[in-house]
Order: structure tokens, then C-alpha cells, then sequence
């Protein structure tokens, strides 16, 4: 090819001066990853780990973990329970999520990536995680107390 540069070595090119770039950036001032995407990372590390398969990111149960955190952040409580006494496969049904099996974790720490771990070091939150029926997760982070609150949903 004359005059023309082949397209995978472009993107090569420019995700290697964009990693130059960032790498030169003082570190408050890197973007910051997407901490439901943290999460999800350290989940499926553990999963592979304990030889689970992947799980596959739902938008739906995503979205009713995510207003359980919002929520517990706005009204300043932390449990599976609402205040009114809706536990999570109650959020579910009146989101109209169907399942056949569900779980839910929770879990507050400084920063997504700790709130995550701290859920794996607890024994219940850990079997929790490496159940071989859950097939999907949902994930919410919310500020929370001068951290992050953390809402983990899975599903068959």
C-alpha cells in the first residue's frame, strides 16, 4: 500500500501514544476507570480462580443493582433490605426481572476495587460469588460515606 498506513497498525500506533500519554500524566489526573467495570474485573477473576464460568454483564439487573445502591447512598442505610423491607429478589419481580435463581451481595469500602474485595474476603459473600448456577450480574456503586457502597445481583 502506498501512502496509506494499514488500519491495525494505526491502531496499534495510536493506543501505544496514548498509553505513552497517559503513563506521563501526574496520577490524579488519569482517567479513571468505570468502577462497576472494577468490580466486574475482580468478580471474574475470582470466578476463573475457583474454575466458575464468566458471568455475562445484564443491563437489566445492572440497572436494579444500581438503583439499590443509589438508593442506599441517598437514604444513608446499608442492608439487603429497604427500609420499607424489600429484599432484592422483591426489587427484582417489581422490576419485572424474571429468575429462576438469584443472590445478591453488598458490600462499602474506599474505593470500588476495596469495597469489591472486601465482599470476596468474607466466607458468605465469597460462596456467594463462586455459586456455579449464576449466570449473569448485575452491578451499582453509589458514593456512600465518604467511600463507595457496592450492590452485586446475580442470576441464573
Amino acid at each position: 500500500m502506498t501512502g496509506r498506513t494499514r488500519p491495525a497498525a494505526a491502531l496499534r500506533a495510536a493506543s501505544l501514544l496514548l498509553a505513552v500519554i497517559a503513563s506521563a500524566l501526574p496520577a490524579g489526573a488519569r482517567p479513571r476507570a468505570d468502577p462497576r467495570a472494577v468490580v466486574l474485573r475482580t468478580l471474574e477473576a475470582e470466578r476463573a480462580a475457583g474454575r466458575r464460568s464468566r458471568l455475562l454483564a445484564d443491563p437489566r439487573l445492572a440497572r436494579i443493582a444500581q438503583d439499590f445502591a443509589s438508593d442506599m447512598s441517598r437514604r444513608r442505610y446499608f442492608s439487603h433490605f429497604t427500609p420499607e423491607g424489600a429484599d432484592p429478589f422483591t426489587r427484582m419481580h417489581r422490576a419485572g426481572y424474571r429468575f429462576g435463581y438469584a443472590g445478591e451481595n453488598i458490600g462499602v469500602g474506599p474505593d470500588a476495587e476495596r469495597a469489591a474485595r472486601e465482599i470476596w474476603n468474607d466466607p458468605a459473600h465469597r460462596a456467594e460469588i463462586l455459586k456455579g448456577a449464576y449466570r449473569r450480574v448485575g452491578i451499582g456503586v453509589a458514593p456512600f460515606r465518604g467511600g463507595v457502597v457496592v450492590v452485586e445481583d446475580f442470576s441464573d
